[in-house]
């Protein structure tokens, strides 16, 4: 999971489904003549291939109904829209012309199995074979056939896709960043895990907080940059509140330094409303 997509990738499922033999309970022996017919009706079947069956003390008629080999392919692309369209969410939005709703507006939905597209309908979206990297570092498409194929092409176009991977790596810079200059960052698990899932490309950052704020509460400083911009707090070894920050941007600028400077005068702001 990613600010711009969800992907489900799941082994072990057997090209075909085999096929298959089931009892269908039928109306009892001593049923009416036109019940029994019904039963042959709804089945496509004749009375001839009825079998007689004591269940529970009572005779029945049973059809033993076999079920031919089918794809699994083609049974997923007949039943595949409808999980999308059960996921329910507290608020789900239209967008454009369409009449789906969502979360978030679908832009596309790729659907790879064993090696073949599935290209069932979902609203005004055919899922098709492609997928896209970085919305602005490398927002071109591209295809893929298989899962290993798309998360290396992701990686290629400035996507992350594994959501530990993207946690794991801002922890370690952020902890790399705040040990080069002697501090330690205010621990919070929740909201390393807010700002994994706002990035595809995690880049962390180093800003400074302008010394004319340093009078105003620690406790005030953490809260308006922890809730308002998504920012890590830093402390001395002994405690102390540093005129320091982390961020995490989701795109490598080309002048960091710029980037750096934007988020600080951003900064500025919130803080002087607190």
């Amino acid at each position: 999971v990613g600010p711009r997509r969800l992907t489900i990738h799941v082994t072990g499922i057997a090209a075909y489904i085999s096929a298959s033999k089931k009892e269908v309970k039928g109306p009892k022996t001593s049923a009416p003549e036109n019940a029994i017919e019904g039963f042959c009706h709804s089945n496509g079947i004749s009375k001839d291939l009825l079998s007689r069956q004591e269940i529970k003390g009572v005779e029945y008629f049973v059809y033993e109904q076999m079920t031919a080999q089918q794809q699994t392919k083609d049974i997923l692309q007949n039943t595949l829209m409808d999980p999308i369209s059960a996921y329910v969410w507290p608020k789900s939005m239209f967008w454009g012309d369409y009449q789906i709703k969502w979360v978030r507006p679908l832009r596309n939905i790729m659907c790879i199995f064993d090696g073949q597209v599935v290209d069932f309908k979902y609203g005004h979206l055919v899922a098709n074979n492609k997928s896209f990297g970085h919305r602005f570092m490398s927002p071109e498409p591209f295809e893929v056939t298989n899962f290993a194929e798309y998360k290396q092409k992701l990686s290629d176009n400035f996507v992350v896709l594994d959501h530990f991977e993207r946690k794991a790596y801002i922890s370690k810079e952020s902890n790399k960043i705040a040990a080069k200059m002697g501090l330690v960052i205010k621990e919070d698990n929740d909201l390393l895990e807010e700002v994994t899932g706002l990035v595809d490309y995690p880049q962390v950052l180093l800003g400074k907080i302008d010394q004319k704020f340093l009078a105003v509460p620690s406790e005030v400083l953490s809260s308006s940059m922890r809730s308002h911009q998504k920012y890590f707090s830093l402390f001395d070894q002994k405690g102390n509140f540093a005129p320091y920050f982390l961020f995490v941007s989701n795109i490598a600028a080309t002048n960091p330094e710029l980037v750096v400077q934007g988020n600080e005068k951003v900064l500025s702001a919130r803080l002087s409303d607190a």
